[in-house]
């Protein structure tokens, strides 16, 4: 399974940036600090991506990504969320961990 067998509420947000090899969707959090490095971190190093703002949906739709999240994923969840090739995926931020999935 994939990303693609999920359906995405809300508002998904692109970056452009340079660096296209990769399709890279994050799930994050408006208000986590973890996320917003994350955003930075990408938009430093120019990748294009996607990210979806989970607590800009209603509770219903929220809590069901997430448990569709974990059920495709075969995780537990942190965020962000960054899903790579729509089936690698880190849960957090580590930039040593992202990079390896990036290069």
């Amino acid at each position: 399974m994939s990303l693609d067998s999920i359906h995405l509420p809300g508002t998904i947000i692109l970056v452009e940036g340079k660096k296209q090899l990769h399709d890279i969707f994050m799930f994050a959090i408006n208000t986590c600090q973890w996320c917003k490095k994350g955003k930075e971190w990408l938009k430093k190093r120019d990748y294009a991506f996607k990210y979806l703002d989970i607590d800009n949906i209603n509770l219903k739709e929220k809590e069901q990504l997430k448990g569709n999240l974990r059920t495709v994923f075969n995780t537990r969840l942190s965020f962000p969320f960054l899903v790579v090739d729509k089936s690698m995926f880190y849960s957090g931020f580590n930039p040593l961990e992202w990079e390896a999935m990036l290069s």
